[in-house]
Order: C-alpha cells, then structure tokens, then sequence
C-alpha cells in the first residue's frame, strides 16, 4: 500500500532530473506532508526545496517552497514537535530544516514554520551557534520537552556526527556529545536517534 501511496507524488515522472533526501510527516487531519531537494542534480545551483501535500487521496503538484537563487538548498526535515499532532481538528506547527551552500562544507541551516499544514511558511530563521540541527532525520522530544537531533559536520579532513539539543523549543541549539569513528578513512554522517 504505502508504494502505490507514494509513487503517485509525481505525475509526470522527469520533472526533476534529481530529487533526493525527502521526508515525510503525517498531520493530525490525515493529510501528508512530503519535502526533498530538486534540480539538475544535487548540488547544482538549481537544486531547491519541494513539496505536495496529499489530501483525500490525492497529492498536490509539486511546489518550490525554498529557493536561493544561484546557491542550492539540501537536506529538509520535517517536524511536528508538539502534541497538538493527536488532535485532528488542532493546527499543529510544522517545522521545516533544510541547509543552503554551495558545498556542503559551508552549510548554514535555516529552519521555517507552518501553521497551517505546509500551505503558507514563515521567513527563514538561521541556526546559530555552530549548529546544524536534524541534518537529515527528525529529532526526538524527551518528556522533559528538550529536542535531541542526531546531526553531522563534513570537513574536507573528516566526517562526524554530533547529537544536538534544544531546550527552547528549537529557539537555540547546543552541542550535546560529538561521535567519531576511529580507524575509518572518512567517517560517518547523518544519524538518526
């Protein structure tokens, strides 16, 4: 079921030369918000954010929701933080991260939100602190409410992972605990948690 489900996302299968890194996140309503980057190919100047809703069966076509002319954009990460997501007739706030350069050594990750299921985004909201926040994999909230994302840096040396956390509802990141692998020739990135 969820292969037929998915597969129709695109009704007309060479719109994107590449797609790549898409997530999902399932609204209290049923409906379905899907987001990944799009263009020549990754990378490329053209590459941005897209995204379809499906609603009552049917996904929306494919929008742009994020484009920084002349620099790509990677990676987004759908988010649904609050427990209004058990509540069909509530709007939850959706989150969205995703990372623009034009090589991922110099990524900056800005994050977005939506009120009213993916239809309409606020201004973009730069990460500080030499954050990257979820990389590619959604982050977890403990009971105490503090928001642990598994995240990674790719130098020109190295790869690693680092487990972020926000205790202000993503206001603010830190860097919890770095992990590297020791006696392998590149590394590791994007975990999950």
């Amino acid at each position: 079921p969820y292969t037929t489900l998915f597969r129709s996302v695109f009704e007309e299968p060479n719109q994107f030369a590449e797609c790549h890194a898409s997530t999902l996140e399932v609204l209290p309503n049923g409906d379905v918000v899907c987001a990944w980057f799009g263009g020549t190919t990754e990378g490329a100047d053209d590459v941005n954010i897209w995204m379809s809703i499906r609603h009552e069966e049917k996904w929306s076509p494919p929008r742009k929701v994020v484009d920084v002319p002349g620099i790509p954009t990677w990676n987004p990460v759908l988010f649904m933080p609050d427990s209004s997501r058990l509540f069909a007739d509530s709007s939850p706030r959706l989150l969205m991260f995703y990372r623009v350069g034009k090589k991922i050594t110099e990524w900056q990750t800005y994050v977005i939100e939506s009120t009213d299921g993916g239809h309409t985004w606020s201004d973009p909201k730069p990460l500080l602190d030499g954050c990257l926040g979820p990389i590619k994999n959604k982050p977890i909230v403990l009971t105490d409410s503090t928001w642990l994302a598994g995240s990674s840096v790719e130098t020109e040396g190295e790869w690693y992972c680092q487990i972020e956390r926000s205790i202000d509802q993503g206001a603010t990141w830190s860097i919890a605990q770095t992990l590297k692998l020791e006696n392998h020739p590149k590394g590791i990135i994007q975990p999950t948690i």
